[in-house]
């Protein structure tokens, strides 16, 4: 099991609660929290330099993180890079993360749906509890909330839409029949 995060340039003040089914996680960052929550090793960021910075003495600590560096102006290479590291059973946490990364990894998970080779396990966002919480100047509790749903409904707009324009489905036989 793989999880992707998106990594802003926020300096780590605080740590925060996250919540995920009836449980809670301590952590200044979401995919720590996940990551802890869900058992998983293998852990990618996509970020730019300053998120790397930013985040030096946890990718010290932890030498299973992998920080892949996209800068900020380059929409194709956050959405390549997506692409490249989204494999077989991954998790997705768009919690944090610079503007258009969290967009363009999700775009890229889209995409990568209408293959059978990718499995997009569940994508997360962490909701803040209290809204009048400032992140940055105190901690704050958060709840992951799956988005997997709405993949869900994507995927089958996206066969429906097929159906109606081609009488063909694009759902593919397991078997390859």
């Amino acid at each position: 099991m793989r999880l992707i995060a998106t990594i802003g340039a926020n300096r780590l003040l605080h740590t925060h609660t996250y919540k995920l089914n009836n449980k809670s996680y301590n952590s200044k960052l979401s995919f720590l929290a996940l990551a802890e929550a869900l058992k998983i090793e293998d852990i990618v960021l996509i970020g730019t330099q300053k998120s790397k910075a930013s985040i030096k003495e946890i990718l010290e600590e932890n030498k299973n993180i992998k920080m892949v560096i996209v800068e900020s102006k380059n929409f194709e290479d956050v959405f390549k890079k997506s692409l490249e590291f989204i494999t077989k059973d991954t998790i997705l946490d768009l919690t944090q993360g610079f503007r258009h990364y969290p967009m363009l990894t999700l775009l890229a998970a889209v995409f990568l749906q209408s293959d059978n080779i990718t499995n997009i396990k569940n994508i997360y966002y962490a909701q803040i509890e209290n809204e009048t919480c400032i992140p940055a100047k105190e901690n704050c509790s958060y709840t992951f909330v799956s988005l997997m749903k709405y993949l869900d409904i994507t995927n089958m707009a996206r066969i429906i839409n097929t159906f109606i324009n081609t009488l063909i489905t694009s759902i593919r036989n397991p078997n390859g029949l």
